[in-house]
């Protein structure tokens, strides 16, 4: 409905229906392509972040298994 409303906005004159239709579907499927490539970059960007989390717990966890050093 926003782009709807944006191309009403931005082409006032526009009078063929099938024009103005035609004009909120690109601009419908650009938005919906430009939203999915943003939700596949944060999927990225997650997955990324959890395995350094699962490497970073790893490395805490063999230091902290390590033995401790006995005297000086």
């Amino acid at each position: 409905m926003k782009a709807a409303v944006q191309v009403g906005r931005e082409l006032p004159g526009l009078l063929i229906e099938d024009e103005r239709r035609r004009i909120v579907e690109e601009r419908l499927r650009e938005q919906s392509a430009a939203e999915a490539e943003d939700l596949v970059r944060r999927h990225e960007r997650a997955r990324h972040d959890r395995r350094a989390v699962d490497v970073a717990g790893g490395q805490v966890g063999s230091w902290m298994s390590a033995p401790a050093p006995i005297g000086p």
